[in-house]
């Protein structure tokens, strides 16, 4: 749900999540989860935009298949249906995606991976059973989900590090199916000192070829950085990240010189206080501001509160109210779908 000009507010929200694991043979395994939810979403403001809605929804079904060929050799299929776009406020299309489909060969601290696999950029998780709320924060919205492509990751138990070299970091106009000759890279660099502490940088780029929406000769470049850290001890989780993502159009109109850019940053706080084994709390404040060549300076906030249970280890439920403000017609600036 993405509003300008407005105050839009989650009234009442709330998500089911179902998980499943199930050891099929030797080698082979199926996993994942049906998540569905309830949304009363309202608008307040005279924007002609405005869209009050509520329903229910099916926002995710998801099966993972596990394959294990020993000797270090794995792979993982991904499908995922009924799904809302990434990023947006799109209904559901009842098409089943490939998610991930990708080959992974571990060499003791590291592991090579070949395929279509989720990005290791950002804080917030990718699936509903690793948030702790319902939906993103301003901050996920800015950055990639998955890659195509060939990656590294080493991890010695305090330092982690991974890089990739893929198709595109995801950007609308990137080489999404590797039809062009530029090629993207992103970087992970991860330190952890302790169990309670985790801090974390990422860095990814691309240079696009010309696309209908700029002129011959033009190349699309984005960069995202990020930075995160997250701390949980005593049942208390505190994540905090900044991201900066540049978008820069460079080339020729006629004989003129061209040169415009739009570039966004965004931050995001988390607390989260588990109460009991099964009861948890959460807040979340995220805030993101775009300046582009024009001058212009488009921003958001947006405020979530959550309550989660667990029914069982298996079944989890969550309540959460959202509000989020969009001013002077702010858009992602993403480089992710």
């Amino acid at each position: 749900m993405r509003k300008l000009h407005i105050l839009a507010a989650a009234a009442a929200m709330t998500a089911s999540s179902l998980f499943a694991d199930v050891q099929i043979g030797k080698g082979l395994s199926l996993s994942g989860y049906l998540d569905m939810t309830y949304q009363n979403a309202a608008s307040s403001g005279n924007n002609s935009t405005k869209n009050d809605a509520s329903g229910f929804n099916v926002a995710t079904a998801e099966i993972d298949i596990a394959m294990d060929f020993g000797g270090g050799l794995t792979a993982q299929i991904d499908l995922e249906g009924n799904v809302q776009s990434d990023n947006s406020a799109a209904p559901n299309t009842g098409d089943i995606a490939v998610e991930q489909a990708r080959i992974d060969y571990a060499m003791g601290q590291g592991t090579l991976t070949l395929g279509k696999f989720d990005t290791f950029i950002g804080l917030e998780g990718l699936e509903a059973p690793d948030l702790y709320q319902f939906s993103n924060s301003l901050t996920f919205a800015l950055e990639p989900t998955q890659h195509e492509g060939l990656a590294y990751a080493y991890d010695n138990g305090q330092f982690n590090f991974a890089a990739a070299i893929v198709n595109s970091l995801g950007s609308n106009n990137g080489n999404g199916n590797g039809d062009s000759e530029e090629l993207s890279y992103a970087i992970h660099l991860g330190f952890t000192p302790s169990e309670a502490l985790s801090l974390n940088l990422n860095y990814g780029t691309e240079a696009n070829s010309a696309t209908a929406t700029t002129a011959i000769g033009d190349t699309l470049d984005n960069t995202i950085l990020t930075a995160d850290i997250s701390y949980s001890n005593h049942g208390w989780t505190v994540g905090a990240e900044y991201v900066a993502v540049e978008n820069d159009i460079a080339g020729t109109a006629g004989l003129a010189a061209t040169s415009t850019g739009v570039d966004t940053t965004a931050m995001m706080l988390m607390v989260n206080y588990m109460v009991s084994e099964q009861f948890g709390l959460t807040a979340r404040y995220s805030t993101a501001e775009t300046d582009s060549a024009a001058g212009a300076k488009p921003e958001a906030t947006e405020i979530s509160l959550a309550a989660s249970y667990a029914v069982t280890p298996n079944w989890s439920t969550l309540i959460e109210i959202r509000s989020e403000e969009f001013k002077n017609g702010y858009t992602s600036g993403q480089v992710a779908d």
